[in-house]
Order: C-alpha cells, then sequence, then structure tokens
C-alpha cells in the first residue's frame, strides 16, 4: 500500500516557464473535516521541497518521502504542500531560487483563492513547518532566511493571511558546503556505489552538457540508472558548486529580490545578517552523499551567530537519507516532535 493512502492528493500548477509547468501537490490528510461544515477551521502547513542533488527525484517520489514526516502530518491535521522545481544542469541556482520565490507568491494569492473556490480544507499559511531532504533542506532553510524578500504580494482580502514559516526541518541537506567533498575531486564511493574513474566521470558530465537542448528544462526526474550516475560523477569531481552557479543570471542575482546564493557555501554566509526560525537538523553520521558535518557545522555556526535560535540537532547512525522509513515511534523522531512542539504549529 503507498504511503501516501491516508490523504487526498491535489496537483496544481504553480509557474508556467516557457511552456513548461511547475505543479505543487497538495497532500490533505483524509481525517481532516472539510469545507464548509468546518469552514472556520484552518490547518497548519507543511511545505516540503524534495532532494536528489538538484539533478534528480520529483516532488511526489515516494521512496524519498519519510513515514515520519507523513504521520506527523496526520498528527496535526496538517495539510502538506510538496512542489518541484527547475534542475540541473539544464537550469542553475539562480533559477531554482526564482522558482521558490514564485511558488510562495502563489501560496498567499492563486492556492487560496483555489482553495476558497473549491471549499477544501483551508491552510493557515501563516502557520508554515518548511522542510526538505538533501537538496530540498538546502531550499527549506534558505526559504526560511529569505522569506521576507520575496516580494510577496499583500494577502487576499478574503483570507487576510502572510505566509510565515514557524519552524524548519532539515534532513542530510548540504548546509554547510565548505566540507572537503564539495571542493576536491577525487575517487568516491557514495552508497555503495563507485562512479567512473575521474577523467571518465568529468568526460560523462562534459558530454551531458553538451548534448543538452539549448532552452531545456526538466521539473521532476525519476532516479533513472542513467541519471543517478549522472548525479555520482558531478558529486565525485566537485562539480555542483559550478553548475548551481552556471550562468550570468546566477552572477546577476535572482529574481524577485532575492539574493543570489551562487554557490552551495552562501548559507553559511546569509545567516550572519539573516534571523533564522527554530530548526531541526537530522543526519546519518556515515552519510556518504553528504557528510554529517555539513549540518553539524551549519548547527555550530548558528549557535555561534544567533544563539537565541532554537537548534535540534539530531546525529543518527545511518546513511544518506537512513529516516526515510521510520515513523513517529522512533526515538529520535519522538525527541524531535517534542521539540517543535514548542514551535510549531502556532495557535492563536
Amino acid at each position: 500500500m503507498s504511503r501516501f493512502s491516508p490523504f487526498t492528493r491535489i496537483d496544481l500548477t504553480y509557474r508556467i516557464i516557457h511552456g513548461t509547468p511547475l505543479e505543487a501537490s497538495i497532500l490533505i490528510p483524509a481525517t481532516t473535516p472539510s469545507a464548509p461544515r468546518h469552514h472556520d477551521k484552518k490547518h497548519p502547513v507543511i511545505v516540503r521541497w524534495h532532494g536528489g542533488g538538484f539533478v534528480v527525484g520529483h516532488r511526489m517520489y515516494e521512496p524519498w518521502f519519510a513515514q515520519w514526516l507523513l504521520d506527523l502530518a496526520i498528527d496535526h491535521e496538517a495539510i502538506i504542500i510538496t512542489p518541484d522545481y527547475r534542475l540541473l544542469p539544464e537550469s542553475n541556482g539562480s533559477s531554482i531560487l526564482s522558482d521558490v520565490a514564485h511558488f510562495w507568491r502563489w501560496m498567499q494569492t492563486d492556492l487560496l483563492q483555489y482553495i476558497e473556490h473549491h471549499a477544501l480544507p483551508q491552510p493557515d499559511i501563516s502557520n508554515i513547518l518548511c522542510c526538505g531532504e538533501s537538496s530540498g533542506g538546502f531550499i527549506s532553510v534558505y526559504c526560511a532566511l529569505h522569506l521576507n524578500t520575496m516580494l510577496l504580494p499583500s494577502p487576499p482580502r478574503s483570507s487576510g493571511q502572510q505566509v510565515r514559516i514557524q519552524a524548519v526541518i532539515s534532513i542530510s541537506a548540504p548546509l554547510d558546503a565548505t566540507a572537503p567533498e564539495y571542493k576536491v575531486p577525487r575517487p568516491r564511493v557514495f552508497m555503495g556505489r563507485s562512479p567512473p574513474p575521474p577523467r571518465q566521470a568529468l568526460a560523462k558530465i562534459r558530454a551531458y552538457i553538451k548534448g543538452m537542448p539549448p532552452g531545456s528544462i526538466r521539473t521532476g526526474c525519476e532516479p533513472t540508472s542513467e541519471m543517478w550516475d549522472l548525479l555520482l560523477c558531478i558529486a565525485q569531481q566537485a562539480f555542483l558548486p559550478r553548475l548551481f552557479g552556471m550562468g550570468a543570471e546566477a552572477n546577476a542575482g535572482a529574481e524577485g529580490g532575492l539574493r543570489s546564493t551562487s554557490t552551495l557555501e552562501g548559507l553559511m554566509e546569509i545567516i550572519q545578517d539573516r534571523k533564522m526560525v527554530p530548526v531541526w537538523i537530522v543526519h546519518g553520521i556515515n552519510d556518504t552523499m553528504c557528510p554529517s558535518v555539513c549540518s553539524s557545522g551549519f548547527a555550530h555556526r548558528l549557535r555561534e551567530i544567533q544563539p537565541d535560535v532554537p537548534v535540534h540537532l539530531s546525529l543518527c547512525p545511518g546513511e544518506h537519507l537512513f529516516d526515510v522509513n521510520a515513523d513517529r515511534d522512533a526515538e529520535w523522531v519522538r525527541e524531535g516532535a517534542r521539540f517543535l512542539n514548542n514551535h510549531w504549529p502556532q495557535f492563536s
């Protein structure tokens, strides 16, 4: 049985790029009362960004959608909203951040209008838990630091709601990309699998980029054998920071008032002058895709710079995305949930 079975799913387009739609899925717990009988009740929201090294994955790829996160939504009658975004190497980091900004604007305007028109359970967009795994964890932290600069429109008169992130969960994410794994190309083993030798790996990356049709866009990709091999080559050759910052658009700054993070190291710079919300950071200490120091280093730096920001760090035995099959009864999940309950959901 699918782990999405306890939810009602709605797919909506939040942006169109050169005729290519970017979609978000809304997952409503089946136990959630529907409008109009309960039209005054607003439900907390979980915005979840998918992982995949910015190269593969999509919003509803079930093997990477953590069971404990779905349990959390059910326990709080929370509505999950999970968007796709453009992927590397066809796009760059600036394109991804532009998609992120458009998503939040869509959520505050078109989504609320759609919900009202179809008499669906109402999301409380001022009561958001933003989360993601791997590259999605990076995006989640970035959203919390940048939401007030994304040029959000005024709330619709009918709702009066302003998008607000109350807390973040980052899972197995490259929050501190100053680690040598992101800087120094060398032969490595990822999750038990070795990419081709360095010269062949580099040739594969260059051949893929050369063969991309002009203007091509990917907005969600199954981690097929071919694309997974490409991702491993990119990781081994420390090519991810280069691809993320590729192109003049990245150097010019992201669209919509965003401060461009044209390098993955950007989060460490941003926390110098941007206020962070409470954050629960999860990482496997045996992670071979993204070393756990990326999370522990970020947590340490955040505590130094913003000591008043609540931080809960769960370092657990396990590989990359070790957590996907854990449920609400895992001890580390229970501890994190107790931390989270102090910050999200907020009740008026």
